[in-house]
């Protein structure tokens, strides 16, 4: 139980978060417009879900992918909760690309570009460990259909209403890829040069 204390947490924070009445959430979700003195904005956002199926999905996805960096062989032999690190990166990342305006979007919230980094650095890990052929070409497989996907959700105007019926935020998607990649990249450096 304790290996996912902070998945635990980071479910519990997203989801009363989430609940929060719509004109107190507004205060977290980040906004182009928002004065630069409301820095809670940069992590608030990422918690902060427009409606249930859009929490549920996402956490189900946190999950899933957090259970799946403590079990791959690729991962394990990493630190605990080795998870937290590309997607703080990946937070970050989308943070900084919507506040330099690389993407014209006016808002944000959700995890979902967080998730879309998590993917990122669980397929490319197993594509530069040493791990059989067939399994690195079936993990670069799926990293270049998640990076594939990432870009065509770019093609979806930012602000139009997705299946779960809330405002898109494309562009968090492959910024938070971008974070997920940069991450897989400095632990197979470090790892390299050790």
């Amino acid at each position: 139980m304790t290996r996912y204390r902070a998945l635990l947490v980071v479910c519990l924070v997203a989801t009363l978060a989430s609940l929060l009445p719509p004109g107190f959430s507004s205060w977290l979700i980040w906004r182009i417009d928002a004065p630069v003195v409301e820095i809670w904005r940069w992590l608030s956002a990422h918690f902060v879900h427009l409606s249930a199926g859009h929490l549920l999905l996402n956490l189900a996805a946190l999950i899933t992918l957090a259970v799946l960096a403590e079990m791959l062989p690729a991962i394990a032999r990493r630190p605990r909760h080795s998870w937290l690190a590309p997607a703080g990166l990946s937070l970050v990342v989308i943070d900084i690309g919507l506040a330099w305006g690389w993407f014209p979007i006016q808002w944000y919230a959700g995890l979902s570009g967080v998730l879309h980094g998590l993917f990122a650095w669980l397929a490319l890990a197993l594509v530069l460990g040493e791990r059989p052929p067939r399994l690195r070409l079936l993990a670069l497989a799926l990293y270049l259909g998640g990076l594939a996907k990432a870009i065509h959700d770019l093609q979806t105007p930012v602000g139009a209403v997705g299946w779960l019926g809330v405002p898109l935020a494309t562009p968090a998607h492959m910024l938070g890829y971008l974070g997920g990649t940069l991450w897989a990249f400095v632990v197979w450096g470090r790892d390299r040069w050790r």
